[in-house]
């Protein structure tokens, strides 16, 4: 039995022995971007990374480290955002995947903290894999996994970035990056001031 199932703290041997158990790997596929006055940078990777590590911790899946740069042209106005363009970003994401289908994964779940914008990219990403290379992957948006709860206990009506739904996770993550005192009321998402 393998003591670790992320593959960054593997040998080759460990890995390969590994796959004999599993052919599953958890991708998370984040961005760099700001995220307010209140979150760090990297909340769109931190979250699904956190997320697949807890998931790959209590099931027999592989855990590849996450992607940390993602199509952001829409966060350029703030210093910090890192962004790539489509094409770029989805043969990147591909070559990860196809890269793992070559030492035996055959299912590979991209875990997006990215969500909306990257969510048409990765879909393009899940069809070329599943119809060119003959690995089943499939596009889980971090925000589709906690719909359900998140509808019933936020207090906002908004959702999107940076507001109640990425603070409240942040925290429960990661409380230390989290700088309360300086969030400020979310507006509208067209608007550059945030």
């Amino acid at each position: 039995m393998i003591e670790s199932y992320a593959i960054a703290d593997l040998t080759w041997e460990e890995l390969d022995a590994a796959t004999d158990e599993t052919g599953t790997l958890l991708l998370p596929v984040g961005s760099t971007e700001q995220h307010g006055p209140h979150l760090p940078l990297g909340v769109d990777t931190f979250m699904p990374e956190a997320v697949c590590r807890r998931i790959a911790e209590r099931s027999p899946c592989l855990l590849a480290p996450a992607i940390p740069y993602g199509v952001s042209p829409h966060h350029t106005f703030k210093p910090g955002t890192v962004t790539v363009e489509s094409e770029t970003f989805r043969r990147y994401v591909r070559d990860v995947c196809v890269s793992a289908g070559e030492w035996g994964i055959e299912n590979v779940l991209l875990v997006n903290g990215h969500y909306l914008v990257q969510d048409p990219e990765l879909e393009i990403v899940v069809r070329d894999l599943r119809t060119d290379h003959g690995i089943r992957a499939f596009h889980v948006p971090l925000v589709t996994l906690f719909a359900d709860v998140a509808s019933e206990i936020r207090e906002s009506e908004l959702s999107f970035h940076a507001s109640e739904f990425e603070t409240s996770m942040m925290l429960a993550l990661f409380p230390e990056l989290v700088e309360m005192d300086r969030a400020e009321r979310s507006r509208d998402p067209t608007s550059r001031s945030r």
